[in-house]
């Protein structure tokens, strides 16, 4: 089985409530719903600490509300103790897979989450990350003004957060969400806007208008 993951908790310390914050006329959590609800995902589970009638109207049929506890929402608790109440709460095995979504990142679309999918089945590793591919490198100085760019041949990926895919057993056994060598899923850099700023909604709430203008056209 794989389960869809949304993490999204009310605590922000940069933008308050940011995951249903409005951009481009809708919730930025939304973006993340209204994807993975089109994608291949059969279950998909929403853990959160927001009450159920603060985010009634953004689910539909596809999307478990799972309320997280408390003590797993604070800045400080770890990403894996939200993860793990899922797997225990879902009596999840170690062949199961999550689909762990981010609602910080509005221009993954339906299908990057088919295409990750399809990529995790067909390798024989137990983890895949989202990743961007970096263009900068051959611009790369150091303090002393000496250029340590890379030539143009060799290339590197940069881990966006948007798609992370991995196998339960992987996680209980090492608690990462991710082997030392995972399969790599590419994709536009563009789409791999991580929002944690008010800098970073503005860059992406001006794509997301441009691409609806486009769309529209």
């Amino acid at each position: 089985m794989i389960v869809g993951l949304i993490p999204a908790r009310i605590g922000s310390v940069r933008i308050p409530n940011k995951n249903i914050r409005e951009i481009a006329s809708k919730e930025l959590i939304k973006y993340t719903i209204d994807a993975a609800s089109a994608s291949h995902l059969k279950k998909i589970i929403l853990s959160t600490d927001y009450k159920r009638v603060q985010v009634e109207h953004l689910l539909n049929s596809k999307v478990e509300y799972i309320k997280r506890p408390l003590p797993l929402c604070t800045s400080e608790a770890a990403a894996n103790k939200y993860i793990k109440h899922i797997i225990d709460l879902k009596d999840l095995g170690k062949d199961d897979v999550i689909c762990l979504l981010q609602p910080t990142c509005p221009l993954r679309e339906t299908k990057d989450i088919n295409n990750a999918l399809a990529k995790f089945k067909q390798s024989e590793k137990d983890s895949l990350v989202s990743v961007y591919k970096l263009d900068f490198l051959a611009k790369l100085y150091n303090a002393g003004g000496i250029n340590i760019g890379l030539s143009q041949d060799n290339y590197y990926f940069y881990r966006n957060s948007s798609i992370y895919i991995f196998k339960v057993g992987l996680f209980l056994d090492t608690n990462s969400i991710f082997e030392k060598e995972p399969v790599i899923f590419e994709m536009e850099k563009y789409k791999s806007i991580d929002i944690d700023t008010e800098a970073d909604f503005v860059h992406a709430e001006l794509i997301l208008k441009a691409l609806a203008i486009k769309c529209y056209n």
